[in-house]
């Protein structure tokens, strides 16, 4: 009530089985807000940096998140990912790797494309709005938005020799999913 959070498309979640959510980053708030948003108890990641902070770190390990050394592949962070998904559990990720200063999608890495592909996990696209906006949201004058898709299932996405290809294909389906589900008509003009 407090963050006057508006949520839609919760009927695209799986109630159970390993899921990627994959969402547009625009906050620091996002993970929190996303993970109220749904049923579903969420795992994340965070950049290593934040784990060195004493309290985050003891508060962010407690919201399942685990670190992620940037700049490279983390074979740590790809096993525990994996892992969680083979187990049944929901894994939120930022296919841009970063927050977006000014609420644009960027360009995509690979990474969701070649997790859902290789664990067979559909990914269901995810947008958020307003949780840049915490002090107008907090004063009652924007709202937050979480809106779900319909998941992209991965056995639609394997089409060619070139595994690559396919992970990039993936991603560019859900940026894609994304940037709809942030210009369909529910959402105001002005959060967007």
């Amino acid at each position: 009530m407090f963050f006057r959070l508006k949520v839609e498309g919760e009927d695209y979640v799986p109630a159970s089985n390993g899921v990627i959510f994959a969402s547009n980053h625009i906050s620091l708030l996002d993970p929190p807000v996303i993970g109220i948003a749904t049923t579903r108890e969420l795992n994340y990641l965070a950049k290593a940096e934040l784990f060195d902070q004493s309290i985050l770190g003891w508060i962010i390990t407690g919201l399942n998140a685990f670190p992620v050394k940037r700049g490279g592949i983390d074979r740590n962070a790809l096993k525990k990912m994996v892992g969680l998904l083979r187990r049944g559990k929901a894994l939120l990720l930022f296919p841009e790797g970063t927050r977006s200063k000014r609420g644009e999608l960027g360009r995509a890495k690979s990474g969701v494309g070649m997790l859902a592909l290789k664990t067979e996990t559909p990914v269901v696209p995810v947008h958020i709005s307003g949780s840049k906006s915490f002090f107008r949201v907090a004063l009652g004058r924007e709202k937050m938005w979480v809106k779900f898709g319909q998941p992209l299932l991965p056995a639609d996405f394997r089409l060619s020799a070139d595994h690559r290809c396919d992970y990039q294909l993936l991603v560019q389906q859900v940026m894609s999913k994304i940037k709809t589900l942030a210009q369909e008509k529910e959402f105001p003009r002005d959060c967007c």
